[in-house]
């Protein structure tokens, strides 16, 4: 009946800890927090009947949860370090190694930080070389008769021929709010820093990334040549 809490309290009631313990490892990687406070119940149990203290101890190894420092709080006030020491030691060494585990992520995460950090900087200095020849990607039209977007990838485009891309291609939500910001900034409302945050708003939602070579020419990879406004006929071979 999945009474798991129930089952082991009436267990180590009639003082069956064989039986409590087996009914707690029922309970198996589906829930591992109730399953280490049955056996912290348990383990109180043992530890305050047991003649051996290292006999406790193993019995309690049976459950991978527990941690010595789980279980000192259960031992009485005299009893001698000596008794557990082996598993204070195997502890020890454990948090060493997780120590040192962490201290080699930390030193992965500053060499990365420290490679981003190159990489802004490099940014700065970074730059495309636009020929005067060069026509948009989507109109066909020369690319330096009116505003444009020039990616890594050497791709160029008008800023309006990206914008349309975009709302078609970007999703309902990010389609709204490029024709708001768009209709904001046309409107010549906002002067000043709002305009100036409307502005950036709208490179990043244009200009986030090359709609021809990057992930989002992949989402689109499904889409048919021929769409509905298309002449057929032109088509046929």
């Amino acid at each position: 009946m999945s009474q798991y809490s129930r089952a082991v309290q009436l267990a180590l009631a009639h003082n069956e800890t064989d039986l409590a313990a087996s009914v707690a490892d029922r309970i198996g990687d589906t829930n591992p927090g109730l399953r280490k406070k049955l056996w912290l119940q348990i383990a109180r149990k043992v530890i305050s009947e047991s003649a051996s203290i290292k006999g406790a101890i193993g019995f309690l190894k049976r459950c991978e949860q527990l941690r010595i420092e789980d279980l000192i709080p259960f031992f009485p006030d005299f009893v001698v370090i000596d008794d557990f020491k082996e598993e204070i030691c195997a502890a020890l060494e454990e948090y060493s190694r997780h120590i040192d585990a962490l201290k080699r992520d930390m030193d992965d995460a500053a060499r990365s930080a420290d490679h981003i950090k190159a990489d802004v900087r490099a940014l700065d200095a970074r730059y495309a070389i636009v020929e005067p020849g060069e026509r948009c990607q989507i109109c066909r039209l020369p690319l330096l008769a009116r505003m444009f977007y020039v990616f890594p990838c050497q791709h160029g485009f008008h800023g309006d021929c990206l914008a349309d891309r975009v709302i078609k291609t970007g999703g309902p939500i990010k389609a709204k709010r490029v024709k708001e910001v768009q209709e904001a900034v046309g409107r010549g409302t906002y002067v000043g820093k709002k305009r100036e945050r409307l502005v950036k708003e709208l490179d990043e939602l244009v200009g986030a990334a090359c709609v021809l070579c990057s992930d989002v020419a992949v989402r689109g990879i499904d889409e048919p040549f021929i769409t509905k406004v298309d002449n057929k006929e032109e088509w046929a071979i």
